[in-house]
């Protein structure tokens, strides 16, 4: 999780690891690629709007070297011109802070492979190939269908028995 409010990175690393994730957590851009360069997590959440390197060039460089990496990103920044650029870059997600707690832990089901394709499919342990650009889920507001149509959030995948990275 890469987020500089201190108050966001611990509210997540508590419920998230009494969830039995295991959470990485980065203050700032930097830090958040270094620890994604070598801690390889399963999904990442990222804020946008952070000093230094802020989260849209984070999504740029691991966009330069994995295309398949799921990327969440958890910004209060929701304005249409945020969205339109990260969903350009493949984001997996969009979730606007404030929202329910439930939703960021059913978004992240969606994102982890359950243990039988996990072990079918040669990739790195847990990764999952991220939707189509086309497919990014805006949860800024009521979620919608490629169709148009409104739609429940709903989690797609049992919960994998094994611990979660990012």
């Amino acid at each position: 999780m890469v987020d500089d409010e201190p108050l966001v990175r611990e509210l997540l690393d508590i419920l998230l690891s009494h969830k039995g994730y295991d959470v990485l957590l980065a203050d700032d851009g930097w830090k958040g690629l270094e620890l994604y360069r070598q801690e390889h997590p399963d999904v990442i959440l990222l804020d946008l709007r952070m000093p230094g390197l802020d989260g849209v060039t984070v999504l740029k460089q691991i966009r330069s070297v994995d295309l398949e990496q799921p990327v969440i990103i958890l910004t209060g920044d929701s304005t249409p011109e945020t969205k339109r650029q990260v969903c350009e870059l493949g984001a997996s997600e969009f979730i606007e802070k404030g929202c329910s707690l439930h939703l960021i832990t059913d978004v992240l089901q969606r994102h982890i492979k359950t243990p039988t394709l996990a072990s079918a499919i040669p990739t790195r342990p847990g990764l999952r190939p991220s939707t189509s650009r086309a497919e990014v889920r805006d949860h800024g507001g009521p979620p919608t269908h490629d169709d148009g149509t409104s739609g429940g959030v709903t989690s797609q995948m049992e919960t994998a028995n094994r611990p979660l990275t990012m």
